[in-house]
């Protein structure tokens, strides 16, 4: 079980990295 929240949590982080950098692109230019 312990894998299972491990790797929902690392899709979880891919998924707010992503949005973060669409923002942050957005924000510099």
């Amino acid at each position: 079980m312990a894998k299972r929240v491990t790797a929902y949590f690392l899709s979880y982080l891919s998924l707010v990295g992503c949005f973060l950098e669409r923002v942050l692109q957005k924000t510099i230019a």
